[in-house]
Order: structure tokens, then C-alpha cells, then sequence
């Protein structure tokens, strides 16, 4: 928009100046000129005038926000999430419209760079922040566009030991909950698979940031919320039997990895849609 501005201001310059020549010529008359240049000067601030507009209009667009259930908030009304115990968490933003997002500090104590992401309307995008698996807690903000921002907290694994020996049982016993829950999530593809039945033939599960993810198919996805329900129930419940202690949130998405249910707590088999 702002190079057809420029392009009109010169071919307009170009015009007033070649009719003012030929006016003082006597080979057009002056009031055809005239006219000419108040065309060319009004098309020129209805150029610049629609170029801010559409500027103004951009900046105060909200791009996105911050997904987060009620069991995600305090007491105080403030939100925050844990880590996976290793200073790892993934938080969920929705896309209001595409464009991009920004994790930024908001943390005297600690130090933390710019995370900035795209985000696309309608999407869930999942967002991994890393830190420092000592920290008790960091504090964060995201700019989601337009002035707009929400502060959360991500708390660490304050229960870990100071002690080597203590600290390396822990990262094997984190990584053994990790390979098992992997191997299961196969299996049960695996199993899925080989169901016969043609809804559970298409379904898929893997793990990852301490967290089972549910690929259903698209006919899944335009059943009633009761069948839907009733079959993620089932799949949730299917999990857990085959572990020794449940762990696990459950995410279903669709094939485009937009989460379309979850259940809210570990060892919980009750799924809300989203």
C-alpha cells in the first residue's frame, strides 16, 4: 500500500506538471489541469489515510491467549503449571488470529529469552519452556498482541536433592516412567491396530512431556458429544489398565494436532471436550 502511494505521487507530479505545460502552451486549457490536480492530490490522501488505517488496525488486533483450566489457577486467581520434574512444560495458546506470540520474563530473580512463536486462528499451538529444574518457580508473561497479556508461573522440582547419587536415581527413575509409557503408547497403537474395529483401526498414542496424546481419526471427530466421550473414556481407561501406577494427562486431537479433549488431572478417567 505504501509503494502505491509513492507511485501515485509521482505519475499525479508527472501529470500536474505536463498539463501545466501544455496549458501555458494553450494546447489544453487550464481548468482541465486543475481538475487533474485535484484528483491526483485527493487519491493521494485517500492512499496515505487507508495505509494508516490499516496500521492502526493491525496493532490492536489480540493474536492470541492463553489456554489454561480452572485447575491451572490459585487461590489467588493467579495461574500457573508444573514442570514435568526436569524443568520442562508445555502451555497451550490458542490463535485468535495468525500471527505471532511472545513468552517473555517477567522475573527479577531469574533470567529467561524472548520465546516467540506463530500462531494460527482456531489453533491450539503448544509452546515448551525450558528452565532450570532447581527453580521453585519463574514468572512469565504473554504478549498476546494489542496490549494484551497474561502473566502465569511455571513451578520446578523443588523436591529434588542436593545429594549426586540422589539426584541420578531420580533422573533414571523419570527417564524409566518415560521409555515405559512410550513402549505402551506403541503397544496400544499397536493393539488399536489390530482391533477390527474400523473406529480404532485409525487410532494412534504417543507420549511425550509427560503427556499421552490421542490421534483420532475425522470421522471420529463428527460424532455426537456423547459418542465421543464415550469412546475417549474408553481409550483413557485403556491406558491406565495397562499401567502399574497411572500417570499421564490425555490429549485427543484431530489430523490437524488441534486438541479436541483432555482429561484434567493424572490418574483421572473423566474427559471434557474442548
Amino acid at each position: 500500500m505504501a509503494v502505491l502511494g509513492a507511485i501515485w505521487m509521482v505519475v499525479g507530479l508527472a501529470a500536474i506538471i505536463i498539463l501545466c505545460i501544455l496549458s501555458l502552451l494553450h494546447v489544453v486549457k487550464w481548468k482541465v489541469t486543475g481538475i487533474v490536480a485535484l484528483i491526483a492530490i485527493v487519491g493521494f490522501f485517500l492512499i496515505v489515510l487507508n495505509i494508516g488505517s490499516s496500521d492502526d488496525k493491525e496493532d490492536d488486533v489480540q493474536v492470541a491467549k492463553l489456554v489454561y483450566s480452572k485447575d491451572d489457577k490459585l487461590d489467588d486467581g493467579s495461574i500457573a503449571f508444573d514442570t514435568n520434574g526436569n524443568g520442562k512444560c508445555t502451555i497451550k495458546v490458542k490463535g485468535l488470529v495468525n500471527g505471532t506470540a511472545v513468552v517473555k520474563n517477567n522475573d527479577d530473580e531469574y533470567q529467561f529469552k524472548d520465546q516467540v512463536f506463530s500462531v494460527k486462528k482456531g489453533k491450539i499451538t503448544k509452546v515448551t519452556i525450558r528452565q532450570s529444574e532447581k527453580q521453585a518457580e519463574h514468572n512469565y508473561v504473554l504478549d498476546e498482541g494489542a496490549g494484551h497479556k497474561k502473566k502465569f508461573a511455571i513451578f520446578g522440582g523443588t523436591k529434588l536433592n542436593n545429594d549426586d547419587d540422589s539426584e541420578s536415581s531420580d533422573d533414571d527413575s523419570e527417564s524409566s516412567s518415560t521409555s515405559n509409557n512410550k513402549t505402551l503408547a506403541s503397544s496400544l497403537t499397536q493393539d488399536f491396530s489390530e482391533s477390527g474395529n474400523d473406529i480404532l483401526n485409525n487410532v494412534k498414542v504417543s507420549y511425550h512431556d509427560s503427556i499421552f496424546y490421542v490421534t483420532v481419526p475425522d470421522n471420529v471427530t463428527v460424532l455426537s458429544d456423547n459418542e465421543q466421550l464415550s469412546l475417549y473414556r474408553s481409550i483413557v481407561k485403556a491406558i491406565h489398565s495397562k499401567q502399574r501406577q497411572p500417570t499421564g494427562v490425555v490429549y485427543f486431537v484431530d489430523s490437524n494436532d488441534s486438541i479436541i479433549a483432555e482429561t484434567k488431572t493424572f490418574n483421572n478417567t473423566e474427559v471434557t471436550l474442548k
